[in-house]
């Protein structure tokens, strides 16, 4: 868990960094969506038209991937045992 913590804690160093050195530059999320002809509504479009392809297959998957998992992590003993 600690390791996963600390990979947060980078990314969210690395993000802010990266704001700030685009924020330095004069670049705006409003110019980054302009220089690339979209709207946040084509932006909005996209994440829901997106999230509705995967949320059905997420759960279909997870249907398989879980009951196998919770088999192996109770009844398979682990290599530190």
């Amino acid at each position: 868990m600690r390791r996963f913590t600390w990979g947060v804690i980078k990314l969210v160093l690395a993000s802010m960094l990266a704001g700030w050195l685009l924020g330095v530059f004069g670049i705006t999320p409003e110019s980054l969506l302009r220089s690339a002809n979209l709207s946040p509504q084509d932006v909005s479009d996209f994440l829901t038209r997106a999230s509705a392809w995967a949320a059905p297959r997420i759960t279909l998957g997870a249907m398989i991937v879980i009951p196998i998992w919770l088999f192996t992590y109770l009844f398979i003993p682990s290599p530190e045992d």
